[in-house]
C-alpha cells in the first residue's frame, strides 16, 4: 500500500512526538525504509523552524519541512527557503488590532526571533524553549519586518471565540487556525500545511492523491482533509477525528510498517 503514497506528510507534537511511539532508532528504521520505497518524508508542524529544527535534527533525515503552520517550506533540515509565505502590513495591523479586543498575550513571528509589547514569564520560557530570541517592542504596529504568523495565547474559550471571529469575518484576509486549545494562529491566507504540500506536489507532479498526511490537532485538520489518506491519532481532538479518513491505535511507524511490502 506504501507504493500508492509518493509523499509521506507528518506532523510532530502529538503525533510524530506521542508517548505511545517506539523507540527513535525504530521510527528512523521505517522512514528510512518508506524513503527507500521512493515516498518523499515531509515533516508539518505548527513549530518554528527553530523549534522543529531542534527537535528533528540527529534524529530522522527527512525531505523537506514545513513549519510555521505551513508559512515556510525549506529543503530537508538546512535554511534554504523552497516557498514562504508572510502576512500583508495592513493584515498585521488589522490582526493585531483585534486581538487588542480580548485579554490574550501577543506574540508576533519575524525570521527566528519572536517580539512582544510585555515579556511575561510564559513568553519569556516558551522563547527559551524554542531556541528563539524574545525582543520587546513598544507598539508591535509600529513593526514593519517580514511576519510569519502571529500568535494569540489566553483562554480556550476566548481563543475558540477567536477563531470563529477571525474565520468569519477576515476569511478571504488571512488564515486562522488553533494549533492548540488555548493558541490561535493568524497567518497569510495561502499558508496552511494543505497549501504547502499542494505546491510541493505541483513542483513534483503529484497529486493530493499520492499523499498520506498524520496529524493530530485543530491545526491538521484542513491538511487530513486534503490528503488522498489523512489520517488521526487515537487521541486527537474531536474535530480532527471527525476528518480523518482513518483513525490509527498504533503510533506513526507502527502503522507505516504495517503497509510496507515484506521482503521474504
Amino acid at each position: 500500500m506504501i507504493d500508492k503514497f509518493n509523499i509521506i506528510a507528518i506532523d510532530i507534537d502529538g503525533t510524530l512526538k506521542t508517548d505511545s511511539n517506539g523507540t527513535r532508532s525504530h521510527t528512523i528504521k521505517i522512514l528510512n525504509q518508506c524513503r527507500d520505497s521512493g515516498a518523499k518524508i515531509v515533516v508539518a508542524t505548527g513549530r518554528s523552524y527553530m523549534a522543529a529544527f531542534d527537535y528533528l535534527n540527529g534524529f530522522i533525515d527527512i525531505d523537506f519541512l514545513i513549519s510555521f503552520q505551513g508559512a515556510l517550506i525549506t529543503e530537508k533540515l538546512s535554511q534554504k527557503k523552497l516557498w514562504s509565505k508572510f502576512l500583508s502590513k495592513k493584515n498585521i495591523n488589522m490582526a493585531i488590532t483585534e486581538l487588542r479586543n480580548f485579554n490574550v498575550e501577543i506574540v508576533l513571528y519575524s525570521g527566528n526571533d519572536i517580539y512582544v509589547e510585555n515579556a511575561t514569564p510564559w513568553t519569556t520560557d516558551y522563547a527559551d524553549r524554542n531556541n528563539v530570541d524574545l525582543i520587546v517592542v513598544n507598539d508591535l504596529l509600529d513593526l514593519n519586518i517580514p511576519t510569519y504568523r502571529i500568535l494569540a495565547v489566553g483562554d480556550q474559550f476566548i481563543i475558540k471565540d477567536i477563531e470563529e471571529i477571525l474565520k468569519t469575518n477576515y476569511k478571504t484576509d488571512i488564515y486562522a487556525t488553533r494549533s492548540l486549545p488555548n493558541f490561535c494562529e493568524i497567518l497569510n491566507i495561502e499558508a496552511g500545511k494543505d497549501k504547502s504540500l499542494e505546491w510541493l506536489c505541483s513542483q513534483m507532479g503529484f497529486s493530493r492523491k499520492n499523499v498520506i498526511a498524520f496529524g493530530n490537532g485543530f491545526n491538521d485538520i484542513e491538511m487530513l482533509t486534503w490528503a488522498g489518506l489523512g489520517v488521526a491519532m487515537r487521541n486527537s481532538e474531536a474535530e480532527t477525528l471527525a476528518v480523518a479518513d482513518l483513525v490509527i491505535e498504533t503510533g506513526v511507524p507502527e502503522y507505516l510498517e504495517s503497509i510496507i511490502p515484506k521482503v521474504d
